[in-house]
């Protein structure tokens, strides 16, 4: 089973590349939520610089909505690169055993 899973990633190395690359891009946009929320805790609410509140609100927004968006894409990729896999498998032990019935 796994040699089947390495011969299968050996001839998708783009797809697995590029879901590799979506779950990076995902892991990174949630990095900076927890230093900008407690920014605009410690600076602006508690300093009383209201003048910044939009702009850290709306990075915020942005950055959520990214999260958003990489997190669909690389659900949906993920999912149909192991779908197109599990039928890959299906495909070769269906022929093994129609081979082994003749």
């Amino acid at each position: 089973m796994m040699s089947l899973f390495v011969t299968y990633i050996k001839n998708k190395k783009r797809k697995l590349f590029l879901l590799l690359v979506l779950i990076l891009l995902n892991s990174l946009s949630l990095i900076p939520i927890p230093y900008l929320t407690k920014y605009l805790v410690d600076v602006v609410l508690l300093e009383g610089k209201y003048d910044e509140i939009w702009l850290y609100i709306s990075i915020i927004t942005v950055i959520i909505g990214l999260q958003l968006v990489f997190g669909r894409i690389n659900v949906k990729f993920s999912a149909y690169f192991f779908q197109e896999f599990l039928y890959d498998i299906r495909k070769i032990y269906l022929k093994t055993i129609f081979l082994l019935m003749m």
